[in-house]
C-alpha cells in the first residue's frame, strides 16, 4: 500500500502553513492561485504541488512581496524566486519549508540537501535549535489534526535522529574533571520519543561532561546498579507524556528510595508537572518544563 499523503484538505493546508482557510479561499477566488479538484463526494482537495506552492507563497510574503505581486508569477517562477531571494534572516524559514516537503514526499535527498546547505554556515546546535526543534513542535499539531501518518513521522524523525548521532560521534572525549557528576539520561518506562533527550546528550558531551545514555523505556529499578559505578551522578529523566499527579508522586517516592544519595541529584523534565505534591520530594530534585530550561542550566554550570 502507498502511504504517501498526496491529497490535502484546505484544513490540512492551514495546519501546515499557518495561513487561514479564509485567506486561502480569498486567494483562490481573487487570484486563481489554486484550482482544487473534487472527490466523487464533491469534497475539495489539494495536491502536494499545491502545498509546496502555498509554502513558497508564505516565504515570499515574509520577504515583503504582496500577494498581488506573487500572483503575477507562474508557480515555477515563484519557486525559483523563493530560492533566489532567501537571505540569512530567512534561511531557517526556508529550511522549515523544505523539511515539511521532505517529510510529505519521503524525500531523503531533499533533507540531505537542506542539511548540507545549513551546515556550511551554522553549527549543529544552531540548526537543531532554530530548525529541527521548531519543526518537531509542528509534528504535535500535525498529529492532532491527523495531517500526517506514523510513516511520515518515523521517516523524518529518524533522519534527524541520525544527524544527532552523527554529531555525537564526532565529539572529543570528556574533558571535565572526574569530580564532576556523570549525567545519566533516560526515558521512563513506556516513553519512546527520545530525540529531545538525545540532543541534550549531545549538548552535555559538547561541554565536556561524561554521560551515560540509556535511551527509551528504562525501568527505574535498573538505574540503581549505576550507583556503585559512578561516585557522583546527575540523573535526567525525560517525561514526554507527563504522568498523572498520583503516578508521578509514586515515581518520585521510588526515586527517593532507590537513587537518593549525598552525591546524586535528579532532574525531571516534563511539561505540566503538578505545582504541589502530597509527598516529601527527594532532596536535590529539580523539575524542568522543557529541554530548553535544562540547556540554560547547563550553560550556567559551564560558565
Amino acid at each position: 500500500m502507498n502511504n504517501i499523503k498526496s491529497c490535502f484538505t484546505i484544513k490540512d493546508l492551514e495546519n501546515i502553513s499557518a495561513i487561514s482557510t479564509h485567506t486561502i479561499r480569498i486567494w483562490e477566488r481573487r487570484y486563481q492561485l489554486f484550482q482544487p479538484e473534487r472527490t466523487a463526494n464533491n469534497t475539495r482537495f489539494y495536491k502536494l504541488e499545491d502545498l509546496q506552492y502555498l509554502l513558497n507563497i508564505d516565504l515570499l510574503r515574509k520577504r515583503g512581496l504582496k500577494i498581488s505581486e506573487i500572483a503575477d508569477y507562474s508557480k515555477e517562477e515563484a519557486f525559483s524566486l523563493a530560492k533566489d531571494i532567501v537571505e540569512q534572516s530567512l534561511v531557517h524559514d526556508y529550511a522549515l519549508m523544505e523539511l515539511k516537503m521532505a517529510m510529505y514526499s519521503y524525500d531523503e535527498y531533499l533533507f540531505e540537501k537542506m542539511y548540507k546547505k545549513l551546515r556550511k554556515e551554522n553549527s549543529f546546535s544552531t540548526i537543531f535549535r532554530n530548525v529541527f526543534s521548531p519543526f518537531l513542535n509542528y509534528l504535535g499539531l500535525f498529529w492532532q489534526t491527523k495531517t500526517i501518518t506514523i510513516a511520515h513521522e518515523h521517516f523524518i524523525t529518524n533522519l534527524i535522529y541520525q544527524k544527532i548521532q552523527l554529531n555525537i560521534a564526532k565529539l572529543k572525549k570528556p574533558t571535565k574533571s572526574p569530580s564532576n557528576s556523570t549525567f545519566v539520561l533516560y526515558l521512563p518506562e513506556e516513553e519512546m520519543h527520545e530525540i529531545g533527550l538525545l540532543y541534550l546528550n549531545y549538548e552535555l558531551k559538547s561541554e565536556g561532561y561524561q554521560t551515560v545514555y540509556l535511551g527509551r523505556s528504562v525501568p527505574l529499578e535498573d538505574l540503581a546498579s549505576l550507583k556503585s559505578i559512578y561516585p557522583a551522578i546527575c540523573w535526567i529523566g525525560c517525561f514526554v507524556f507527563t504522568p498523572k499527579p498520583k503516578v508521578i508522586e509514586n515515581y518520585f517516592s521510588k526515586i527517593k528510595i532507590l537513587l537518593t544519595s549525598p552525591n546524586h541529584e535528579y532532574w525531571a523534565i516534563g511539561h505540566g508537572f503538578p505545582s504541589e505534591y502530597n509527598i516529601d520530594l527527594p532532596e536535590k530534585l529539580l523539575i524542568f518544563n522543557s529541554i530548553k530550561e535544562v540547556l540554560e542550566k547547563i550553560a550556567l554550570l559551564s560558565n
